[in-house]
């Protein structure tokens, strides 16, 4: 287990998507042996120039394969109705008090969007509830595009969320709001939790993009 924080913000210049970020990272938790990981914090994007037009074509590329798979594109998916058309599906479990994937019993159900989400009073901003785990699964990614090298991954791309308290916000584009005394955070173990500062994106990429 691999606990951080950072008393000033992080300055992180990603050459590989065209990134300056500035990121302000209040909690940092990594279960390797749980597949599980856990952040906190605010970022902020600046583009970088490029050096060659070759260059911003591979970031034009490196980007999409970033975004594709990730937490950010299953919200915005939610949010715009298109789940599956964007390669994921989602199962619910209920296995009621399990606090982590090992301790389920594989009760899994299909999900409706009406039945975990809601838009809030707010525009562009939804709310996220469900009990126990939702097992999310992406058909599309492919592994051999993959830009940041990791030790170990999982054997297919099947990642598992769960809620600290009973919801959570997120904005259309598929940035979580950050948690507050009433709300909890969201935790996801498996292929998402490999996933980290070095595959951000920021809202922008998101909203330019047609459901």
């Amino acid at each position: 287990r691999f606990a951080a924080s950072a008393s000033a913000p992080l300055e992180i210049e990603n050459r590989s998507l065209g990134y300056r970020l500035q990121f302000v990272l209040e909690q940092f938790i990594y279960d390797k042996s749980r597949e599980r990981s856990q952040t906190v914090g605010k970022w902020s994007f600046e583009e970088l120039e490029p050096k060659s037009e070759r260059e911003r074509d591979d970031w034009v590329r490196r980007r999409e394969v970033a975004f594709k798979g990730s937490l950010q594109h299953l919200l915005w998916a939610m949010a715009n109705g298109v789940v599956r058309e964007e390669g994921f599906s989602l199962l619910r479990d209920y296995s009621e008090g399990a606090r982590n994937p090992a301790m389920m019993l594989w009760d899994y159900h299909p999900v409706q969007l009406t039945d975990i989400m809601n838009q809030t009073d707010r525009p562009y901003e939804y709310r996220l509830q469900f009990p126990d785990f939702l097992r999310v699964y992406y058909e599309r990614k492919d592994r051999s595009q993959r830009m940041f090298a990791r030790a170990t991954l999982p054997a297919e791309q099947l990642s598992y969320l769960r809620m600290s308290k009973s919801s959570v916000r997120f904005h259309h584009s598929g940035y979580l709001y950050n948690a507050d005394a009433s709300e909890g955070q969201l935790i996801v173990y498996g292929y998402l939790a490999t996933l980290g500062v070095a595959d951000l994106l920021p809202q922008e990429y998101a909203l330019l993009r047609e459901p």
